[in-house]
């Protein structure tokens, strides 16, 4: 958030929220250099409604525009899906098709692709970061070798490939 808007959160010591649905949803007001005009987001987990606003906007204005656009809101609310922890059971889609998540603590902590399951180990608590990271690396595998391929197939050197979390460089 910007300085203005956080001095007025802490002028008032509270979040602006708006009612949608019988939940009271925090606004996260963000001022932006080159907006011209007030837009609106729901974040993709659901949990804030995102204003952009130009500099020179009033806070009191991106809440009442938040306000007014209830049955928006109510709207983009309900199409978020909500997130599934995986866990033993839980179908997983690998490469085109639905793997069985088997978790035992005999597994090794590092996913396997056995026939038609995917076995992992270690705690449950962690077991989402460690399939995030497996199939991170197996997409890495995966495109490695399709760009090793094409690049030799059109007689070219193939460049070096990294993974990137996008959101965490553009928001």
């Amino acid at each position: 958030m910007g300085q203005p808007v956080t001095d007025w959160l802490n002028r008032f010591n509270t979040v602006p929220r708006v009612s949608v649905g019988g939940a009271d949803i925090p606004i996260a007001i963000k001022r932006h250099p080159t907006a011209r005009r007030l837009t609106m987001r729901v974040a993709p987990d659901g949990s804030e409604i995102r204003v952009t606003m130009p500099r020179w906007g009033q806070s009191r204005e991106a809440i009442a525009f938040a306000a007014s656009r209830r049955e928006w809101l109510e709207q983009q609310l309900a199409a978020v899906q909500p997130r599934r922890e995986p866990g033993h059971g839980t179908m997983l889609p690998f490469r085109g098709e639905s793997h069985f998540l088997e978790w035992d603590l005999r597994h090794p902590r590092t996913p396997v692709l056995a026939k038609g399951s995917i076995q992992v180990g270690g705690p449950q608590a962690n077991m989402a970061g460690r399939l995030e990271r497996w199939l991170r690396e197996q997409g890495l595998a995966l495109m490695s070798s399709d760009l090793a391929h094409y690049c030799r197939v059109a007689d070219v050197e193939a460049p070096a490939i990294t993974l990137s979390r996008a959101q965490r460089r553009w928001g």
